[in-house]
């Protein structure tokens, strides 16, 4: 019976992390681990978290002090940690729909694939009432460039969307450095390796919906430095797994773009300079044809 490994990564989520738990807990499958990462709370996140530890599939460990804050370096630590055969990632404030590692670890072991994707939907919380929102992604298409309409935003995937072959993983998943798009990455990174993939087009993962916590003009000049080098190095990894494509490298370098001229349009400019020389260096990656 096949074990699946749930890592979550917590961070003064105590007024949230029990539901996750408890979402994680009510799966019809029962052959999990969940590993959570603590990634420095300043709440009670611990106290709240202890009760849970009663149950001898979940595990509690602390993010060791050499490696940087944050949900990369906690996740992959949380993957060096796991034991399964499939990993889940799972965020501290979201849930699982109870069928959620049934469903589709019945679909990754049928049809033989690396990952299989499921839908997400957004939700809010009225007190103990859920008030379903938007979908995450409006559904998938019948494309058969996965790659290319990932990368384009013409298929999309939360991080708490797929199930994953462990074994598939050579290092560790996430770039700790970065503080935004760093599912995009991985995501492309992994997609690029010509991994088998598997739709599932209905929704099995619920996503708390949240303010945008990046829209302060203080932080948007970072905001952007993480999002013209996740993207720079996506073109990194096309190039280096020849996938990179004259329609692919104007997307992302576009993209980047956008970026840099919102930023300057906000008057921002904090890391300019370093924005727009990764953006300058992305032109190397062009392709000769």
């Amino acid at each position: 019976m096949s074990l699946i490994s749930i890592i979550i990564p917590s961070y003064n989520r105590a007024s949230l992390i029990g539901q996750t738990i408890e979402s994680v807990q009510a799966q019809s499958y029962r052959n999990w681990e969940l590993i959570i990462v603590e990634d420095g709370s300043t709440d009670n996140s611990f106290n709240v978290i202890q009760p849970y530890l009663e149950d001898d599939r979940i595990s509690l460990y602390f993010r060791p002090s050499e490696r940087p804050g944050g949900g990369n370096a906690a996740r992959n630590y949380g993957f060096e940690l796991a034991q399964g055969d499939y990993i889940k990632w799972l965020d501290s404030d979201d849930l699982l729909t109870q069928e959620c590692l049934e469903v589709q670890l019945k679909i990754i072991e049928s049809e033989d694939t690396d990952v299989v994707f499921c839908r997400s939907r957004f939700f809010v919380q009225d007190n103990s009432k859920i008030k379903l929102g938007d979908y995450w992604h409006p559904g998938f298409s019948n494309t058969q460039e996965i790659l290319s309409d990932f990368i384009r935003g013409k298929v999309r995937f939360s991080n708490n969307d797929g199930l994953w072959r462990r074994e598939i993983f050579l290092d560790s998943p996430y770039e700790e450095d970065l503080k935004n798009s760093q599912e995009y990455l991985m995501m492309a990174k992994m997609l690029a390796q010509d991994i088998k993939v598997s739709l599932y087009n209905e929704v099995l993962v619920l996503i708390r919906q949240h303010s945008n916590q990046m829209s302060s003009s203080r932080d948007f000049g970072d905001f952007v430095k993480n999002q013209c080098l996740s993207r720079y190095l996506i073109l990194k990894v096309l190039k280096e797994n020849n996938k990179l494509n004259q329609r692919l490298f104007i997307y992302l370098i576009k993209s980047m773009l956008f970026y840099i001229i919102r930023q300057i349009n906000r008057s921002n400019f904090n890391r300019i300079v370093g924005n727009i020389w990764i953006w300058l260096k992305s032109w190397k990656f062009i392709p000769l044809r």
